[in-house]
């Protein structure tokens, strides 16, 4: 099992009596090709790993998932008029790896190869194989592509937060607002990465929005 780690991180914060704002920036680069650090591999249903299931060792080498090559974040609070306190977080990454597979299975799946014919080349027939060469390794996957081949789109958040506290003798009542996404980002973070997901009978899952 190899994981190769990469980062390099900027801060900069700032407190003063009245507001205080700070920003982080990250750039970094993770590739192996084990993708958790303990217990079982987890790419898309689970399983044990490329090591049991010898299947998966195709292309299982390349950019792990779940980072981001950047990845940025902005805040700003302080003292308001009217006794109120306010603050706004902005956040920004650069999509995740992802990586399209294949699933064996022996159900509704039929596995076929292409052969010229014998008594003229130029025409191809389909040969499908018997379901049961598939039995034993039903349950692996195949990256169709090396490991992070692909990136989900990036990602933007604004949030906003606004409150005001009443003083109540000894204690305090606090109300909050607080907005979440403001900017009404809609990027996908997920979606379905195996080919032959089978959405009907003529149909395929793949690329649906998870």
């Amino acid at each position: 099992a190899t994981r190769r780690f990469e980062q390099l991180q900027l801060r900069l914060d700032a407190r003063y009596r009245t507001w205080w704002a700070g920003a982080a920036a990250t750039l970094s680069t993770l590739e192996g090709n084990f993708n958790v650090v303990t217990g079982p591999d987890d790419y898309t249903t689970g399983g044990p790993g490329p090591w049991v299931r010898l299947n998966e060792q195709h292309n299982f080498f390349g950019a792990l998932n779940n980072q981001s090559r950047f990845e940025g974040k902005v805040y700003l609070g302080g003292l308001l008029p009217a006794r109120f306190r306010g603050g706004a977080f902005f956040s920004y990454a650069t999509g995740d790896r992802v990586t399209p597979t294949m699933l064996i299975s022996s159900l509704l799946t039929d596995y076929a190869v292409a052969v010229p014919r014998t008594s003229d080349p130029g025409v191809t027939d389909t040969l499908s194989f018997h379901s049961f060469l598939f039995q034993s390794t039903s349950g692996h996957r195949i990256f169709i592509q090396p490991r992070g081949s692909y990136r989900y789109q990036s990602r933007a958040s604004l949030d906003l937060h606004l409150e005001r506290s009443f003083p109540r003798g000894r204690s305090e009542v606090a109300l909050v607002v607080d907005g979440f996404n403001v900017l009404g980002d809609r990027s996908v973070t997920g979606t379905q990465t195996v080919v032959n997901t089978v959405a009907g009978l003529f149909d395929s899952d793949y690329g649906r929005v998870r």
